[in-house]
């Protein structure tokens, strides 16, 4: 009996050991090195599709983060584009953000009567201004290759559709995909106050300049924030069609133009500081900008 059960015995451990004292295959020297590599996020098992609109033009762009291209799509062109990409289609996945290296960058604007369809692709990742954060989705570069030998070359920093996505795709404004405002310190001869009442920004510009200043309406006032020490304008909401009209108001020496912040274009907005700026021009040719800073908290407005 003894020698019956010596022999398994001997056999389970010496399994237990090989398996516990194995060594490890070595690294394959030519394999990719993945640096620092964090969870999978969650995706979804099941595949979105998102039709793209029927219209009449489509704007397909491509940023390197230097220069900004673009070409507009009607036609047999238009035809053709919709032919090989009809939908975007992939697995929705959160907490999706930018890599560190972004570019480029592949964008695509379709009209439409109401407001625009917009999605950006960066890194294989499609956003849209629908909610999608699609991965696995089309690859826009063999496109470009195709339709994009006419497109026509734009200076960078500039817009591109579905910027406001791209931009807060990491739960905050990301400084590479937003334009810088217009270097122009506020002359403290037109000073801009606000006043924050009910949720509402209300704002005044005083002229105590010898001369006439000719200033915008309220829709003319618009939006920067601050990130580090430099101003970049907020993108208004992608594909939404807003409008104002292009008023011409003469504030005279010694007087004063109010009005308030059209925050629609804006929808929500992440905390942080902005500023209301408002440009004026005067008689003798002179332009500049009014500008008043105030910080955003949970959607209240404090001015500074």
């Amino acid at each position: 009996m003894k020698r019956t059960w010596l022999v398994p015995a001997l056999f389970a451990a010496l399994l237990l050991c090989s398996c516990q004292a194995a060594p490890k295959a070595p690294a394959d020297p030519e394999a990719p090195r993945v640096e620092g590599a964090g969870p999978c996020r969650p995706c979804a098992e099941e595949e979105t599709a998102v039709p793209l609109p029927e219209t009449e033009s489509i704007l397909f762009a491509r940023c390197d983060g230097e220069t900004l291209w673009e070409i507009l799509l009607v036609r047999d062109a238009l035809q053709g584009f919709r032919a090989a990409l009809p939908e975007l289609r992939g697995h929705q996945q959160e907490g999706w953000s930018p890599p560190e290296e972004p570019w480029p960058v592949y964008a695509l604007s379709v009209s439409g009567t109401e407001s625009d369809y917009q999605a950006v692709c960066c890194d294989g990742v499609w956003l849209d201004n629908l909610g999608h954060t699609l991965i696995s989705g089309p690859d826009p570069a063999p496109l470009w290759e195709r339709f994009g030998e006419t497109a026509r070359e734009k200076a960078a920093p500039s817009y591109f559709p579905a910027q406001r996505e791209l931009s807060l795709a990491g739960g905050g404004w990301d400084a590479r995909f937003l334009v810088p405002a217009p270097c122009r310190e506020a002359e403290p001869e037109i000073p801009m106050t606000l006043t924050e009442q009910d949720g509402a920004l209300s704002w005044e510009v005083e002229n105590r300049t010898e001369q006439t200043l000719i200033c915008g309406g309220s829709g003319s006032a618009a939006l920067a924030v601050r990130l580090g020490n430099i101003w970049y304008e907020v993108p208004a909401l992608s594909g939404a069609h807003c409008c104002y009209t292009m008023e011409g108001i003469p504030v005279r020496p010694g007087g004063a133009h109010a009005g308030s912040l059209w925050r629609e274009p804006y929808g929500a907005l992440p905390n942080g500081t902005y500023r209301v700026c408002l440009s004026w021009h005067a008689e003798d040719g002179a332009c500049g900008t009014a500008a008043a800073p105030f910080r955003l908290q949970n959607g209240v407005c404090v001015p500074l």
